[in-house]
């Protein structure tokens, strides 16, 4: 008997890993801040409940100002954009590789060859907008019609527009999103066995206004002891780097959360392949936050740095600090605004000397080649310790 359970688990698991339903909706332009359950003024009801019946992730960054650099991060899992677009490795497991979006003068995908050279065998186009009821309807009836075939499916869905230049052209855009996410409101119930994830490639230029204090209940963070783990108000700096991320899965243990578990732009692709049950070694420190979704507690599964090229300046946030090559640090978590530089004037956190020189490393380790000198290294336990 025990036998014959194990077998029709395992041929559960087969039968379920052949029918895998991936979608990925990618929104350009969009910080987290145009998003109501971020605690923006702007509604995105729709958007909301996706959270609700999913996890919110607080902490994700892009990983490069310039939209091209991040597109090619976002596509091989790579900071310096090289690599296999994830997508082949889909369409070489068998998946049927989808996708469904917006020319957009801007961005890589934005035409036959380089959609087909990425990895995908279906491709429609519109013209960048998805402003009436018409478009709507089909983009959201294409989607549903492929997402419901059988075999292992991924469809990657991608809004975009050349002009963004006020508020109001920002506030158009996010209602046509918040519209479409709707339209698909079957993927997105609890009941579905579809893995739908939510996020942007680059950040707003144009940003709207967050409520200082959040008009809803305290959420509970899985990733601590606490029950319940109340939200602080948004007032990172770097608004910019800080994208949206939502993700409605059957592995979560319990939806309607959020987690402060870091992740960039590099780190899509890997927990795409992660989820569709194929492992590749990760390049560059990026790391499928497949973990994360699953509800695993063990940071060693997961990032404790993530890194952002802001043109100018370069970017490497760990767990509580911010620290910034042309040698600035900030504490996070007191700090928000980045008001006081830790390397500047008397101060009493003395935990920084450690981290800094220990992200400094990183960066030098992993961006311009240099390994650690031993002193370096015994320098930075000392500190820490």
């Amino acid at each position: 008997m025990k036998k014959i359970l194990i077998s029709l688990f395992l041929l559960s698991s087969i039968l379920h890993a052949a029918d895998e339903k991936i979608l990925l909706i990618v929104a350009d332009d969009l910080s987290r801040d145009w998003i109501s359950i971020y605690g923006s003024v702007n509604k995105t009801p729709h958007i909301d409940k996706l959270a609700e019946n999913g996890l919110r992730f607080k902490t994700s960054w892009q990983s490069a100002a310039d939209k091209v650099m991040a597109e090619k991060n976002f596509l091989t899992g790579s900071y310096k954009g090289t690599g296999t677009p994830f997508p082949i490795h889909l369409k070489n497991a068998g998946y049927k590789t989808v996708y469904l979006g917006n020319a957009n003068s801007n961005t890589l995908l934005k035409n036959e060859s380089y959609i087909k050279k990425s990895g995908f065998d279906f491709y429609s186009i519109n013209s960048g907008k998805v402003s009436n009821i018409e478009q709507e309807q089909k983009l959201s009836k294409m989607v549903l019609s492929n997402m419901n075939k059988p075999g292992k499916v991924f469809v990657m869905v991608r809004f975009s527009k050349n002009s963004l230049k006020s508020k109001a052209d920002y506030k158009n855009y996010l209602n046509e999103i918040d519209s479409f996410v709707n339209s698909i409101s079957s993927l997105l119930s609890k009941k579905s066995k579809a893995h739908v994830i939510f996020t942007s490639i680059s950040g707003s230029k144009i940003h709207e206004k967050v409520l200082v204090k959040l008009d809803r209940k305290s959420s509970r963070n899985p990733f601590t002891d606490q029950k319940k783990f109340k939200e602080e108000k948004f007032s990172v700096k770097d608004i910019d780097l800080c994208l949206p991320l939502i993700v409605k899965s059957p592995l979560i243990p319990e939806s309607g959360l959020f987690t402060r578990d870091l992740t960039d732009g590099t780190d899509v692709s890997l927990t795409v392949l992660d989820i569709a049950g194929i492992k590749l070694k990760e390049e560059g420190n990026s790391k499928s936050f497949k973990p994360s979704i699953a509800g695993q507690l063990d940071p060693r599964q997961k990032r404790n740095w993530i890194f952002c090229n802001a043109g100018k300046e370069r970017l490497i946030r760990s767990w509580e600090y911010v620290y910034y090559t042309n040698e600035k640090i900030y504490e996070i978590n007191s700090d928000p605004q980045q008001k006081m530089n830790l390397l500047v004037g008397k101060n009493n956190n003395k935990i920084y000397a450690g981290e800094r020189v220990r992200l400094k490393m990183i960066y030098e380790r992993e961006f311009l080649g240099k390994k650690p000198k031993i002193e370096e290294l015994i320098k930075v336990e000392t500190l820490q310790k």
